[in-house]
């Protein structure tokens, strides 16, 4: 800075340093809001400084600008790369980028049809893109099949729209599912596990034994709450967790989900 930097004069744009591009500087960038008197960090020049020096120069890597929006100092525990998903001539996902650290919370929003739901879908292996990576923990997953999938999917817990209960099994069943399916726990101790995690969701013990179609909206959601946590997952999904419910169930469904991801410590 100082003596060994070059003023750059309002409006001009300025760049990085990186080493493999011919002039040293990423594209232009176009300044904004950095006018005279531009607050913080304005330099009498009223422009920003460029520093010729090498050793600030940033380090060879394909990935230095891919998003960030946590603290990384270790690896991401999610990680969203250029994903690109198409249905016929419909591009829904176009050169997708997200990452997130552990314990991060982040709430997706766009309108409907906008590829919210086809993420996730992504990010589960439910769907497969036809480009881009999808890192769990540092691993790639887009190519993983049989029990390298199904070690990965451990890791997560989702909450579907409309809680897509299964309704041939019961209220405690439907919470079990993965405990039963995924980790081959006994059938005693994860109906016990179950009532456990109702009772986490603010459900009564005489609610496990009911079927799907004898519970409210509300208590759907819940229950849909139950099961994404009842693993205890690393990773916690939700696709419209409150859509169809009245402003105050909404509000308890948030608060709920809120207190889970804390006590998880989940993403």
């Amino acid at each position: 800075h100082g003596a060994h930097g070059r003023s750059l004069g309002p409006g001009e744009g300025g760049g990085v340093r990186l080493p493999d591009r011919p002039d040293g500087l990423l594209s232009r960038l176009q300044l904004q809001g950095r006018g005279p008197g531009g607050g913080q960090g304005h330099d009498g020049c009223r422009g920003l400084i460029a520093d010729p020096d090498p050793d600030r120069q940033l380090p060879r890597d394909n990935g230095v600008l891919r998003p960030m929006t946590g603290n990384f100092t270790e690896l991401p525990r999610l990680e969203i790369i250029d994903v690109h998903k198409s249905f016929g001539p419909k591009i829904v996902l176009n050169g997708l980028n997200l990452a997130l650290a552990k314990g991060e919370s982040v709430v997706v929003i766009g309108g409907s049809g906008t590829g919210k739901s086809v993420m996730l879908k992504c990010v589960l292996g439910l769907l497969h893109p036809e480009h881009g990576q999808i890192r769990i923990d540092g691993e790639d997953t887009v190519d993983l099949r049989g029990a390298d999938h199904e070690r990965i999917l451990t890791k997560f817990g989702m909450l579907f729209q409309g809680a897509a209960l299964f309704d041939s099994l019961t209220v405690w069943e439907n919470v079990a599912f993965g405990l039963i399916e995924g980790t081959g726990m006994a059938r005693i101790s994860a109906r016990a596990k179950a009532i456990e995690t109702l009772a986490r969701v603010g459900l009564a013990e005489d609610v496990a034994e009911l079927d799907p179609s004898e519970l409210s909206g509300g208590m759907k959601k819940r229950v849909g709450l139950a099961r994404a946590i009842a693993t205890t997952p690393e990773i916690l999904f939700f696709d419209e967790p409150t859509t169809g419910l009245d402003p105050i169930m909404g509000d308890v469904i948030n608060d709920l989900i809120a207190k889970s991801v804390r006590e998880l410590g989940a993403t």
